[in-house]
Formats: C-alpha cells, structure tokens, sequence
C-alpha cells in the first residue's frame, strides 16, 4: 500500500476525457485525464496510444489569479490507468472557492522535479534495453487548456514529448548470418545524456556537456529471431563532427558501425529511423525521419 494512501477518502478514476458536465454528487474536484498521442517504443509499442497503466505523472495545479488564495501540494502524483485517466490517491484537489479557474502542467516521468517554473536536468538511462529504462528516459512536459474554468467535466492534459526518439531496424546482409547475429548488442554512441527542461514554458535547454568527452553510450537492446528492432531516446543536440553513432557488436567480439556525417542535427519531437543492413564487413542503411506524434515525415533524411 501507498504511504499516502491514509490521505485519501476515495480513489478517483477517470476512464476517458469527458464534457459531460452532469456528473452526480460533484463537489468541485478537477477531473484530469490525458490526450491520446503518447507514440512512444516502436519495438514493443509501450504507451503506443496513451500512458502505459500504473504510469505515474506529475501535475502541478495553481490558482489562476494574480494574487491566489488557494494553494496545492506542489506536485500532486497521478497513475495512469492506460485508457486516457488520471487517478490520484490523494485527497482529490479541487477548485478555488474564489471562483478563478486554474493553470494544470504535467510532467513525465513523475518524481523528476518539484516546481513547474525552475530549470531542472534531466538525463537519459545509459541502459535503455528494458522497458522500465526506455520509459524513464521519455521526457513528456503536458499542459491543459490554461487557465481552466470551474467544471465538472475532466479536463485534458496534453503531453508532448520534449526528446528525441531513434529506431533501429536490423536486416541480415552479405556474409553474416541469424545465427552470427544472435545476442548481439545494439548501441547508440557519441550523444549528450543531459539536458534542461522548464514545465511551464514547455521548453528544453542544450545538451549538457562541455565537450564530446560528456558523452557516454547508450545500449538500446540485444538482437534476437524476435528482436530485430529496437529503439532508445537521446536528448536532441547537433554533432558537428563526422562521428561512430550506431554499433553492433556481435558475440564473437566484432563491431559493425554506422557513421554519421559531419553536422547531424537532432530535433526535439522528432523520430529517426534507421534501416540498417549488417554486412559481415559493413552497415548500409536507409534512413527518415517522421513526427513522433503523428507519424508524418519531415523533409529530410535522418543522416543529414
């Protein structure tokens, strides 16, 4: 059972996002639920359409007023029960009894930051080859329709992924073969783990680091008969030089490396697909690059 689980009187559950105004015995609680456009692993399609259920999300909640009145734990946790609710544990907050409305952010992963206004780092998972690693390096920041009204209905809390996603899909080339490339592991190499993020203005700061000695490997998962494609999430960033950026390393020892061009830039929001052929000597690859959210390309290739 939850620590806080003594502060709650009931446990709130919203299924979906809803205008129906006439809900019975309302009280004045703001109802939250989230936007469908959460595209997240290609992989193993984890929060493929919405936050993945018992996903935690932060929501900061403050007064709409120049001068509030009305104050709010700072954040209060949701869980996400994997059809587009919000649920809390804790005593539910509701509107000020001023009559102002409210301003509602998110942010995800839960327990990375404790004010919606503050610059706060956030760094990717060096491993990212599981599921639990690969959603805590998916940094979302989420706002409502600010500032909110008083209404019974829940209100939507849209989140945006602020990084930048890449996948992996491996085909087997000349001179190797599914045998030769069982247990073999796939990394991303070359990138800046860290960066800023400020809820509120829903923006992100440069790759941390003073310099590409900063950066450190990223193992986005191991190949398999089943396990061919793979995905893992950098913070976005321009390499400037011509660098080693995906590595197949094969069980007998053997590195296969793709190598990026000189001034590869990385945007947030956005998904890079690499298509990429082992050979026994060499990698080949196709490559695009689409909106994480909506899927459609953007000009470009995700080499250039």
């Amino acid at each position: 059972m939850k620590k806080y689980m003594i502060l709650a009187v009931s446990a709130l559950l919203f299924v979906a996002c809803s205008n129906d105004e006439e809900i019975d015995n309302w009280n004045g609680e703001i109802r939250l639920c989230t936007t469908t456009q959460l595209q997240t692993r290609a992989a193993q399609n984890l929060q493929a359409t919405q936050f993945a259920a018992n996903e935690n999300v932060d929501i900061f909640i403050s007064e709409a007023a120049d001068s509030p009145t009305y104050t709010y734990p700072q954040p209060i946790e949701y869980t996400a029960d994997g059809t587009g609710g919000l649920n809390t544990y804790m005593d539910a907050p509701r509107y000020p009894t001023t009559g102002n409305g409210v301003n509602i952010f998110g942010v995800y992963p839960a327990g990375i930051a404790s004010s919606a206004d503050a610059d706060v780092v956030f760094s990717v998972m060096e491993d990212q080859s599981s599921d639990a690693n690969y959603n805590a390096s998916d940094l979302m920041i989420g706002a409502a329709a600010n500032p909110v009204s008083r209404q019974a209905g829940s209100v939507a809390v849209t989140f945006s992924h602020m990084l930048s996603k890449i996948n992996i899909n491996v085909e087997i080339g000349t001179g190797l073969t599914a045998d030769s490339l069982a247990n073999a592991t796939v990394s991303i190499l070359n990138t800046l783990p860290s960066t800023t993020f400020n809820i509120t203005n829903g923006e992100i700061g440069a790759a941390s680091g003073a310099s590409a000695a900063a950066a450190f490997d990223i193992t986005a998962g191991t190949l398999s008969a089943n396990a061919m494609n793979h995905s893992a999430i950098i913070v976005p960033q321009l390499l400037e030089e011509e660098s080693e950026f995906i590595q197949i390393v094969l069980e007998s020892g053997t590195k296969l490396t793709y190598i990026l061009p000189a001034n590869t830039t990385f945007v947030s929001g956005n998904v890079y697909t690499y298509n990429l052929t082992a050979n026994r000597y060499e990698i080949t690859a196709t490559t695009s690059i689409t909106n994480w959210v909506t899927g459609a390309e953007v000009t470009g290739e995700a080499s250039n």
